[in-house]
């Protein structure tokens, strides 16, 4: 993410920060791979977890490491 983008979010609590990193266009992200963010009404432990073991599942299986 850009600096200057990164900076205009600050502090700002999580729908507010969507709202300035994710301006969307018909439901697109200019940022393909965190889309899926736009969904997620809340940023807690359990749903970065539950992103990183779906994250981590998808390389798994494109790369067949398992």
């Amino acid at each position: 993410m850009p600096r200057r983008k990164n900076a205009q979010a600050g502090n700002l609590d999580f729908a507010e920060k969507k709202a300035k990193y994710f301006a969307t266009k018909a439901g697109v992200t200019t940022f393909a791979l965190t889309s899926q963010v736009l969904s997620e009404p809340v940023w807690t432990p359990d749903v970065l977890e539950r992103r990183q073991k779906a994250l981590v599942g998808k390389m798994s299986e494109v790369w067949r490491l398992g």
